[in-house]
């Protein structure tokens, strides 16, 4: 498995509906290569709306 860092500003978009899209796509991605994601601090500050977004695009988190 190889380990990839995301940026989270490169996911998050000011238009309504983009980050959900730009983080499912990344999500997706990580999921065809078997690959581990770290994202970086600022996922701390957007925990509740992150944690909705990623069960949005179909994943689970335990």
């Amino acid at each position: 498995m190889d380990l990839y860092r995301v940026d989270i500003s490169s996911v998050v978009s000011k238009y309504i509906g983009e980050t959900e899209k730009n983080l499912c796509h990344v999500l997706d991605e990580a999921e065809s290569l078997d690959a581990i994601l770290l994202f970086d601090e600022a996922m701390l500050c957007l925990a509740s709306e992150v944690t909705s977004m990623f069960i949005d695009c179909g994943f689970r988190l335990d």
